[in-house]
């Protein structure tokens, strides 16, 4: 319970992933990926009730081993890789109110964010308390700014690049640019199904976050990065 407010987490983690294969279930820091987000969820006493929605019978079963409340299956239609995630989180929470549960805030706990723990949670719900029940969503610096960034052609060609970008301008004189890092995703359930985004129009709120805590696990590379961070970290969920 969060200032008299009920939370949901919803957890979403379909089997199927190109890049990193089977990567919410591999083990990363001594654990299956997804067992890092459901603990920082347990450990975040602001959250109520934790549902993993997945189409993947292994992390179902690790999802109920690492205390989720409720693992719901999710439908093939939501489990593409084209499929928005908001549609599954708008699918559980109409269902769960169909059962007589219903929540005031939402909390989407993606399990690509391990090093996202719950002193950020409960630092991400207080920044609502402090911003009239404001959506948060979680950025960290970017390590470029935007102006030294642009599209690149198929072929190698730079000339869109150039004509976009400002590489004659030093990065330390250009503001700081920031990035989604895909680690929190807090708002209240009637906005959540007014506007079917985490991203409403108005009274939306960045959570800063440091770079070495919001790896989004999107390649190898990453995964790589992760293990290592967790490792070092000795930390168990």
């Amino acid at each position: 319970m969060f200032n008299n407010y009920s939370v949901l987490a919803i957890v979403p983690a379909r089997g199927g992933s190109k890049r990193v294969l089977g990567k919410n279930k591999r083990l990363i820091g001594g654990s299956p990926l997804i067992s890092w987000t459901i603990q920082a969820c347990r450990d975040c006493k602001y959250i109520d009730r934790i549902v993993v929605s997945t189409d993947d019978p292994d992390i179902a079963q690790i999802s109920t081993n690492s205390g989720a409340d409720l693992v719901l299956n999710r439908s093939a239609g939501l489990s593409t890789d084209s499929s928005p995630v908001m549609d599954t989180v708008t699918q559980i929470i109409t269902d769960l109110k169909a059962k007589g549960e219903s929540y005031d805030f939402v909390f989407l706990g993606q399990p690509t964010s391990p090093l996202r723990t719950s002193a950020h949670i409960y630092s991400a719900f207080d920044l609502i308390k402090n911003n009239n029940n404001a959506s948060v969503v979680g950025v960290t610096k970017s390590g470029h700014p935007k102006e030294w960034q642009g599209p690149i052609e198929d072929d190698g060609k730079m000339q869109n690049f150039l004509q976009i970008t400002r590489l004659d301008i030093s990065s330390n004189i250009l503001p700081v640019s920031y990035v989604i890092n895909g680690a929190i995703y807090i708002s209240p359930t009637s906005t959540l199904l007014k506007e079917k985004t985490f991203f409403p129009n108005e009274n939306l709120n960045a959570f800063f976050m440091p770079r070495r805590d919001s790896i989004d696990i999107d390649t190898e590379f990453d995964f790589e990065i992760a293990n290592y961070l967790l490792s070092e970290k000795h930390l168990v969920p």
